[in-house]
């Protein structure tokens, strides 16, 4: 692999990690096809089926032959989201 397909799938799979845990496809819960991809970041077929991949080795999608890319149930449940409780400071804001 070259340095410049290493690099666009670095830049791919951090793209679509970050989407994914920002809850950008939370509600569609499939992502888009992998030819909308290659469009959307032109790249590869090959670099973005490892893109693919490596999302599903973490645990963010599931791959369905034939049906297509799912959010897994773990990256549902990963919104990004930080809450916090503050004793005693109920209207405050921060």
């Amino acid at each position: 692999m070259d340095a410049m397909h290493d690099a666009k799938y670095k830049e791919v799979f951090r793209t679509l990690r970050g989407e994914i845990l920002a809850g950008k496809y939370d509600n569609a819960l499939h992502l888009p096809s992998e030819n909308q991809l290659v469009r959307r970041f032109g790249a590869s077929r090959s670099t973005m089926i490892r893109v693919m991949l490596e999302l599903q080795k973490y645990g963010l999608v599931e791959r369905r032959r034939g049906s297509g890319t799912y959010l897994s149930p773990m990256a549902r449940n990963s919104t990004g989201c930080l809450g916090l409780i503050v004793p005693g400071h109920r209207n405050v804001e921060i």
